[in-house]
């Protein structure tokens, strides 16, 4: 008489795989998406190593880019109250572009800025570096 043997441990928890992708679609993140599926953020971590689920995640989360961006191109190209903030942020994160302008502060003759410690001058020097700096020297006037 063949014995069989009988397996051992937990049965392996049922991972939805289209849903899986479909909460990948939705950004949910690993906790949302193990929750939601009635697993451990551990199996479902496990389940991930698994080429067809780890596929099926990474098409969900790239389904979900291009539902948003279509989104996104919707309301920019609308008459929509949204669309000018919406153009603004697609040109920043598509195109790189930013709205802050680039100033570079130099001394004289494109030199360093010359710092100087006020707080430690006495009013003899400060008359002499205003005069320096071509400051009216009735500035330091008691």
């Amino acid at each position: 008489m063949e014995q069989t043997r009988k397996k051992r441990g937990r049965p392996k928890s049922a991972v939805d795989i289209d849903q899986l992708e479909k909460l990948a679609g939705l950004a949910c993140t690993i906790d949302e998406a193990a929750a939601f599926l009635g697993v451990s953020k551990r199996t479902l971590l496990r389940r991930l190593e698994d080429p067809r689920y780890k596929q099926a995640w990474d098409d969900g989360l790239l389904k979900g880019n291009v539902s948003l961006r279509r989104r996104q191109w919707a309301i920019a190209q609308s008459d929509s109250p949204s669309a000018v903030p919406m153009l603004l942020h697609l040109s920043r994160h598509r195109l790189g572009q930013t709205d802050k302008s680039l100033v570079e502060v130099t001394g004289k003759n494109s030199g360093p800025l010359q710092v100087y410690d006020l707080t430690t001058m006495t009013h003899e020097q400060l008359i002499a570096n205003a005069a320096a700096l071509g400051l009216p020297k009735k500035i330091f006037d008691e």
